[in-house]
């Protein structure tokens, strides 16, 4: 499967925190003027703001240096912005582009996943070994990944790799 637009634009700092740039993301989100672009991240702000969060925990302005013909440098305005950032910013664009669509599923799942919080399978600093649980009951395997194979947050790039293996009920003494 190819990776979702917005997991390629992502950027994470040196202390490992992910943002976006607005400039990037008004691109996947296929604003060609990006000055229209910042009323909606202005509508976002306000949602922000009314959620209860702080707006510059989520939307940071910077200058970021462009070159230009000459092959110097000017700055331009952009805002870093956080997952929180994006999925305000999603729900907030023209809905009439699929890949606004797709944005906003992509980023309600992802807030979804983040608020489930990770499972960390190793205690190793930095280890792969993290994701997500999921503990379900069907006839048989191949019933599950059928199901599985179907779900949106697979079918949006959440996951980058699945594993589906029979849970064993240890004590089924315990059931009631």
């Amino acid at each position: 499967m190819s990776e979702n637009i917005f997991e390629t634009i992502k950027k994470v700092d040196s202390n490992g925190a992910e943002y976006w740039t607005s400039r990037e993301l008004a691109n996947a989100l296929n604003y060609s003027n990006y000055h229209k672009f910042i009323n909606v991240i202005d509508k976002a702000k306000i949602a922000c703001e009314n959620s209860g969060e702080v707006i510059h925990n989520h939307f940071v302005q910077m200058d970021d240096m462009v070159k230009i013909g000459s092959g110097a440098e000017r700055p331009i305005d952009t805002f870093y912005l956080s997952r929180y950032a994006c999925y305000l910013i999603v729900q907030n664009s023209d809905p009439t582009k699929v890949v606004v669509a797709k944005g906003q599923t992509y980023f309600d799942q992802q807030k979804k996943l983040f608020a489930a919080g990770p499972l960390m399978i190793s205690e190793k600093e930095n280890s792969p070994a993290c994701g997500s649980l999921l503990i379900v009951d069907f006839e048989n395997i191949e019933t599950v990944k059928q199901w599985f194979f179907k779900d949106p947050y697979y079918m949006s790039g959440v996951y980058k790799t699945v594993d589906v293996i029979p849970y064993i009920d240890a004590m089924p003494f315990l059931k009631g």
